[in-house]
């Protein structure tokens, strides 16, 4: 028989707790109802997280910041390629966003609830807050990037389109979530029309 390591564990147990916070909801989730999802004990929660409070933190932190690091990676490998193209660019991220809401469609409850969160705990609001201006500095530095090498419109202001690619992502999940045969891909529709000629 083989035994998880601390790591493994520690893993299974913020992926139970992405599923049952998007699914069951933060309240209605007990530790137990996350530990008999990954068959551990609480000494295993206990030895990784202090609280149920601290878990919901680290599957905010992850889901906030998901595929962050990868879209900056993307975007200066292409700058120094000479490979950049934003209309291609935004092709490819979103498509990575959308494989992520599809395979794993509790992620869009995961952050309603931590929206829903965010009221009761000042901890949270302030890390989501922080993360919606990483998003939002990040798409504005590949926006004025787009904007020197003319592939947007020189008038464009970058930190408002930044700020509405980012909401109109996000109404695009929310409204998905609601009804699913909301056609994602649509948006990439929207974004060639905003850069075309």
């Amino acid at each position: 028989m083989r035994y998880n390591t601390g790591e493994e564990t520690k893993a299974n147990i913020i992926q139970a707790a992405f599923k049952l916070f998007g699914t069951k909801g933060y309240g209605s989730t007990s530790v137990d109802d996350i530990l008999n999802e990954v068959g551990r004990t609480r000494g295993a929660f206990y030895t990784h997280f202090k609280s149920k409070e601290e878990l919901l933190m680290e599957v905010m932190r992850i889901r906030m910041e998901i595929h962050m690091d990868d879209l900056e990676h993307m975007f200066k490998e292409q700058v120094k390629q000479g490979t950049f193209e934003i209309k291609s660019f935004i092709q490819q991220f979103l498509k990575v966003l959308f494989e992520t809401t599809t395979t794993r469609p509790y992620w869009t409850g995961v952050y309603l609830e931590l929206i829903k969160q965010s009221s009761q705990y000042k901890e949270i609001q302030d890390c989501i807050n922080n993360a919606y201006d990483s998003w939002v500095n990040l798409f504005e530095k590949i926006f004025k990037k787009a904007k020197e090498l003319n592939q947007i419109k020189p008038k464009v202001n970058e930190k408002i389109l930044a700020t509405s690619l980012v909401a109109l992502y996000e109404g695009y999940e929310i409204h998905r979530y609601v009804n699913p045969n909301v056609n994602l891909c649509d948006q990439i529709l929207m974004y060639e029309w905003l850069f075309s000629e």
